[in-house]
């Protein structure tokens, strides 16, 4: 199936580490990558960023999180001795404000009408096992209670909380091993006491596919970072959970939208990098740097689309 293509271009402050995770305050996306955070406008344009923010923590991973009353709540974990915190940062600059002990965490999110922080464990001890739920003291970080779902959901990498339920993106029902993408998966909205699971987007809503890491949820709308992309569904009737917009994240930093019958000139160090000449990029792989479309037929200085991609 041919796919969107983009050239990408100049970037002068290319995106460090890979999709993890978003929120979403009303006016800025935070966006969350491996280990870094970056605070984004409305037009995907960089305003702030911390690029040690794994490392902030003691970590060298990060989850989802939630913003809550000028923090961000990330999670971090180190990928080697699965040391896990639950991070908390100053919306304004992506400063560090705190961090307390998690659970094996990939996801975090804030329950504000209980005055709790919820802590998503990814998987059991040893990868086994469907995802857990570990809540914390707002205030004191003290532990609370620990949530086993009524219905396993394996491998939930991203959740909000809003409206008094658990908003989650998890990736299927069984074991469909780690990493993987089932189509028994997608988003799914249960009671905060683990009850009434439902699933209320497939993962097939995802239309270019990739990794459910985020969720976000207000009033109107459900964001998901799948991917390099963020997904916007809509909350309400009559066109509830429908897609409305996607955004390619994975493109910040000076990506063009190419168009079907123009010429682009793709000459080397023409509008920025071009790092080897022809090096596209695809709108599902955009996160690979360095994939190559295999039928591209080009001369020495220009292409015209379509494009098929093969992969």
């Amino acid at each position: 199936m041919p796919e969107k293509i983009y050239w990408v271009t100049s970037n002068p402050a290319p995106l460090v580490g890979a999709p993890q995770g978003i929120a979403f305050d009303g006016t800025y996306y935070y966006y969350i990558t491996t280990t870094a955070l970056y605070k984004l406008d409305v037009n995907l344009n960089i305003v702030a960023s911390n690029l040690t923010a794994a490392a902030d923590c003691g970590g060298n991973h990060m989850g989802d999180g939630a913003v809550y009353n000028g923090k961000l709540y990330a999670a971090c974990v180190n990928a080697q001795s699965m040391d896990s915190w639950v991070g908390i940062w100053n919306t304004s600059d992506l400063s560090q404000f705190d961090s307390f002990s998690g659970y094996r965490e990939c996801a975090i999110t804030v329950n504000t009408d209980a005055n709790l922080i919820v802590n998503i464990e990814l998987a059991q001890a040893n990868s086994i096992g469907p995802s857990l739920y570990h809540t914390f003291d707002f205030n004191t970080h003290a532990p609370i209670a620990t949530i086993t779902p009524s219905s396993p959901l394996w491998y939930t990498e991203g959740m909000d909380f809003y409206g008094g339920h658990y908003y989650t993106a998890t990736a299927a029902t069984y074991d469909c091993g780690w990493g993987n993408m089932d189509p028994t998966g997608g988003i799914f909205k249960m009671n905060t006491d683990g009850t009434g699971i439902t699933r209320i987007i497939p993962y097939s809503a995802l239309i270019y596919g990739g990794e459910m890491e985020g969720v976000d949820v207000k009033s109107y709308y459900i964001r998901v970072q799948c991917g390099a992309y963020i997904y916007k569904f809509n909350t309400a009737s009559p066109n509830q959970y429908a897609l409305v917009a996607t955004y390619p994240v994975g493109a910040l930093g000076g990506a063009v939208d190419l168009t079907d019958g123009t010429v682009y000139d793709v000459r080397q160090g023409i509008n920025g990098r071009h790092m080897p000449t022809y090096t596209f990029t695809s709108q599902k792989m955009f996160t690979y740097p360095g994939e190559v479309l295999r039928n591209v037929s080009v001369n020495k200085r220009e292409i015209t689309l379509p494009i098929t991609v093969y992969r």
